[in-house]
């Protein structure tokens, strides 16, 4: 049925969580801080999810986020660190965060041998490609399109335009798109009018409105639909 598969890489192959502990840690330990990194954590998880939000929804730029986040992390926890300095080595430690999920690298094996098989991700480019680099499954992929180098984020119809084109494909109903983020992967995909299978390994609630054609909760569940 299906012949391209897209999938996502933070939280869907990456984890994200992990590499984003390691990394905010490691750049406050840079900067002295002796506060409490869990608390500054909580902090940043729910600025971080609403400004890449704002990008998604196109009222703010890549470029305006590097930094963004954290000025507004600072001023609500009263830090002085500067801003563009800590963001350059928050990246930096970001970029070697290069830790799968479960079941990631043998699913990447498995769907590289039946079908034309993308990596499509919203995020920056310099941290996308350092931690594809550094894992185990980078040449499992057809083609890896990152937001940052092609101008649009999903679920912007141009970021899916550009991927049908780059790998010649032009058949929706033979489309599907795996993913964790039901406002960027899974409002993309039905937009676009492809079929979409939703990685809910937390188990959290669908409050979206948003009906994907399929849901999971682990990785290995793809073998019952692929």
């Amino acid at each position: 049925m299906y012949e391209l598969i897209l999938i996502d890489a933070d939280n869907t192959l990456f984890d994200y969580n992990q590499a984003e502990k390691f990394a905010l840690q490691a750049a406050l330990k840079s900067f002295d801080f002796t506060g409490n990194v869990d608390d500054i954590r909580a902090d940043y998880k729910v600025i971080n999810k609403a400004i890449w939000a704002d990008l998604e929804n196109g009222k703010i730029t890549k470029e305006k986020l590097r930094t963004e986040r954290f000025h507004r992390l600072f001023e609500k926890n009263g830090l002085t660190i500067p801003v563009e300095l800590f963001s350059e080595r928050y990246l930096g430690y970001l970029s070697e965060g290069s830790f799968l999920l479960k079941d990631a690298e043998t699913v990447c094996g498995y769907l590289s041998g039946k079908y034309n098989f993308v990596l499509v991700t919203n995020g920056i480019k310099e941290v996308q490609h350092s931690r594809l680099d550094r894992s185990t499954i980078k040449g499992y992929f057809n083609e890896i399109v990152v937001s940052d180098e092609i101008g649009y984020s999903k679920p912007d119809p141009a970021f899916f335009d550009y991927t049908m084109n780059l790998v010649h494909h032009t058949d929706k109903t033979t489309t599907l798109i795996i993913g964790d983020s039901l406002t960027s992967d899974m409002r993309g995909g039905i937009n676009y009018g492809i079929d979409t299978c939703w990685f809910n390994s937390e188990s959290i609630e669908n409050d979206s409105g948003l009906k994907p054609t399929y849901q999971i909760e682990t990785l290995s569940d793809l073998y019952t639909i692929l």
